[in-house]
Parts: structure tokens; C-alpha cells; sequence
């Protein structure tokens, strides 16, 4: 920020006019010294304009002389309010046009309510920012002290705002942002460098005879690396080549990269989650420190249900293997389970036996050193009338070195309901 002035403040607002204050469709008619014709935007010249001179093209700016098809932009109601709080005398229109343009830039503010003295509108005829600044600097010199400039190109408001910082003013600026059509421009950019125009439409048939005899300059590997490559066939020589590529990285290369990066990441995040399908971070830790999130356990069971003539006896024996993948602990199950058909119900009794594969080592009273591996017995007995049941498991850890002395109960209580008779409720011979 430039330093605040201590004599009495003189105001001044500076304002662009194409893409600040208005949109159109004036352009320059550019030619260059081979015959190329292309047809620049207000934004295309204040980029390209001075650059283009050097390089031999001519501007026809007989067009760009009106104002054609103007619309307000985005900082004409800002400047609506700035000529209602401190009036249109210290107003100033500063544009890359050239003077006879200053007549129609009037008229037109004047009919959106802008009553900016013709005076004060100033075409230089110049599209470079250091025309600007030192347009800037004048102003300085005349009195003035307390600066608002506004424009759309970034390069003008730096080398403005770096031309301030200079003098004992205070200042502000700001870049008037502005929608840019990327397809437009890169045809403006083809039609530069090819000689087409930038609105030119071929039907199949001639884009084929073209195309034909069109000669490659190389061939490009279709890789996303190689698509800057692909772009260097299209843009101009020197500083409009590098502000044509600027305009492409921003619009075309870094979206594509961004989405390249994207779609790598969500391959990644869905590979990632088909190989751990319960991702639950931290949801399994014990006091040593173990912590994980691999949450996959794999069963192996197997039995068969064994009953006698009268079917008032069933013996059913079962075993099962089960393996955590994350702790790597594997056991085994053994079953037995007997059942009673009663008038009243059902009874029945078990016994469990369950053995751990994976063991650990421990010191005995002797400091002997000892293995053992985890170990259960359960008993358990089961009673069933008519809808009711109640279960009764006494589980106990038959090792040498457990937490207590004692097992571990468990009761359960539970109640059938929605249970349909079978379809054929009868003591039938023919049904054996």
C-alpha cells in the first residue's frame, strides 16, 4: 500500500473501459506482414496489441472506433455509485482505444446513466500497461493524492499500483474479473496462427479435403505429458506466445492435470477400500498398544444333526475353524450338543471345547520357562416351552496363568414369535 498523504485529499477514480465499465463486439482488424488476418477482442489487443506491432502486423481500428453491441460489465454500478457520492468531475475513462474512440465510449455511458465529461475519456492508442502508468503519473503531478484505478487486465493494474507506490498518495486498485470463453479464445488463437477464422465452419466433406492436405509438423505420443507438447503447434512466437500459453495452462492443462490427479486418487481410495471393506480406524486396541483396522475374520464350520428311530433324540456334533487376519490368532471349536423332545418341549445339553492355535510363553514359580495356548471348556444345558427359552453356558479357561480363578456365566432368556406349524402336523406313517 502507498503511503497515506498528509496534505488535504484530492480524489481521482480511474476506470478501463472494455471489460470494466462495458462488454462489445468492436474489434481490431490485425494483419500481419504475410497476409494473415485476424480479428481482435478489446482483451485480445490489450494482451497482444503492442506485441503484434513490433512483430510487423498492422491494426485497422475503424471498428474499434464504436462501441458495438455494448452492454454494461460488472464495475458500471460501482461507478454509478461513486458519480452519486462525489459526482463525475473526477471520474476518468482510460482505454487501450484510440482517440476517435472517445465519442462513442461518451455516448454510450451517457445512456446507461454515466455522465462522465467527454473531456475526462481518454483513448490512448496504446495497449501497454507502462502507457498507462504513466498516463497515471500525470495525475499524480496535476494534484491529485487519493487514487481508485480499476482494470480488467492484471498487467495494468500491477504496473499501476507499482508506479503509486512511488509517490506520498494513498491507493487502491482493482482487476475487474471478467467470464472468458476458452473456446473462443483458442480460436482466436488457431485463427492467428493458421489463418482461419476464428468463426469459420466446415461440413465434414471439407474439414476431410483439408485435413488432407494439411502437412503435420510432428507426431504428437498420445500421452497426457505430451499435451503441452500438442499445444506449442498452435500458439504465436515471443510474448504473445507466452501470454497465449498462460491462457491455455490455466484453461485446458491444469484442469486436465487436476483431473488426472483426481481420478488417480479415487482409483487409489477404491482399491484401498475394496481391500479392507471395514475400514474402522482405531475400532479394535488393547492396553499393549495394539491398534488396526482390519476387521476381517474367516469361518470354516461344519456338523450334522443325528436322531434316533423315535426322533425323541438328536445328537448334534459341530466343528468350527476360525482365523483373524489382523492378530493372525487361529482357533478351533469342537461341539456336542444333545436335544430331548419332550410333551412340554424341548431339552438339550452341550459341551464346547475350543483350542487356540497360537500360544504364549510364560515363567512358572520354578522360573521355568512355559507355553501354553488359550483354552475353553463350556458346558451348557437349554430348556424350550411351548414359545419360552432359557439357556444357561458356564464357560472356564482350563490354562495354568488366567486372570482369575473362576469362569464366566451367561444366561439367556428369549421368546419365539411369527413360528408357523409344519405343513403336515400328524404322527402319519407314510410321512417317516
Amino acid at each position: 500500500m502507498a503511503r497515506k498523504s498528509a496534505n488535504p485529499s484530492k480524489g481521482i477514480t480511474i476506470l478501463d473501459f472494455d471489460d470494466t465499465l462495458a462488454t462489445s463486439k468492436s474489434e481490431v482488424i490485425s494483419t500481419s506482414p504475410d497476409g494473415v488476418v485476424r480479428k481482435l477482442t478489446a482483451e485480445d489487443f490489450a494482451n497482444e496489441g503492442a506485441e503484434l506491432l513490433e512483430q510487423g502486423w498492422k491494426h485497422d481500428f475503424s471498428e474499434f472506433d464504436k462501441v458495438v453491441g455494448g452492454k454494461v460489465a460488472r464495475l458500471f454500478k460501482k461507478a454509478l455509485k461513486l458519480q452519486s457520492k462525489f459526482g463525475p468531475e473526477n471520474m476518468f475513462v482510460l482505454t487501450a482505444r484510440p482517440p476517435a474512440s472517445q465519442k462513442s465510449i461518451f455516448q454510450f455511458l451517457k445512456a446507461n446513466g454515466l455522465n462522465i465529461p467527454l473531456k475526462n475519456i481518454t483513448g490512448l492508442g496504446n495497449s501497454t500497461a507502462e502507457a498507462k502508468a504513466l498516463w497515471v503519473a500525470d495525475k499524480v503531478v496535476e494534484g491529485y493524492n487519493d487514487f481508485y484505478f480499476a482494470d480488467d487486465a492484471l498487467q495494468n493494474v500491477q504496473a499501476v499500483q507499482n508506479m503509486l507506490d512511488q509517490f506520498d498518495v494513498k491507493s487502491k486498485v482493482q482487476q475487474a474479473k471478467r467470464s472468458v470463453d476458452p473456446s473462443k479464445v483458442f480460436n482466436d488463437i488457431i485463427e492467428m496462427t493458421t489463418g482461419v477464422e476464428s468463426e469459420k465452419q466446415f461440413s465434414d466433406a471439407q474439414a476431410k479435403i483439408r485435413g488432407h492436405k494439411t502437412k503435420y509438423k510432428s507426431i504428437i505420443p498420445a500421452s497426457a505429458q505430451d499435451f503441452m507438447g500438442l499445444l506449442y503447434n498452435f500458439i504465436g512466437k515471443g510474448k504473445v506466445g507466452e501470454t497465449q500459453m498462460q491462457f491455455l495452462k490455466e484453461k485446458l492443462v491444469d484442469p486436465f492435470a487436476r483431473g488426472i490427479n483426481d481420478l488417480n486418487s479415487s482409483k487409489q481410495t477404491s482399491a484401498n477400500d475394496y481391500k479392507n471393506l471395514l475400514n474402522n480406524d482405531g475400532i479394535n486396541f488393547n492396553e499393549q498398544g495394539l491398534s488396526y483396522n482390519n476387521l476381517r475374520t474367516y469361518l470354516f464350520s461344519t456338523g450334522y444333526l443325528f436322531s434316533d428311530s423315535s426322533n425323541n433324540w438328536n445328537f448334534e456334533p459341530s466343528l468350527m475353524f476360525a482365523h483373524k487376519d489382523a492378530t493372525k490368532e487361529t482357533f478351533a471349536d469342537v461341539n456336542l450338543k444333545v436335544y430331548r423332545e419332550t410333551e412340554f418341549g424341548r431339552l438339550w445339553a452341550g459341551l464346547s471345547y475350543r483350542n487356540s492355535f497360537d500360544g504364549a510363553e510364560y515363567l512358572n514359580s520354578q522360573d521355568q520357562i512355559k507355553t501354553q495356548k488359550l483354552q475353553y471348556i463350556t458346558p451348557l444345558v437349554g430348556l424350550q416351552f411351548d414359545n419360552f427359552v432359557f439357556a444357561y453356558t458356564y464357560s472356564y479357561q482350563s490354562n495354568s496363568v488366567v486372570f482369575d480363578n473362576g469362569g464366566y456365566h451367561q444366561i439367556t432368556l428369549g421368546f419365539n414369535f411369527g413360528c408357523r406349524k409344519q405343513r403336515y402336523d400328524c404322527e402319519c406313517p407314510w410321512l417317516k
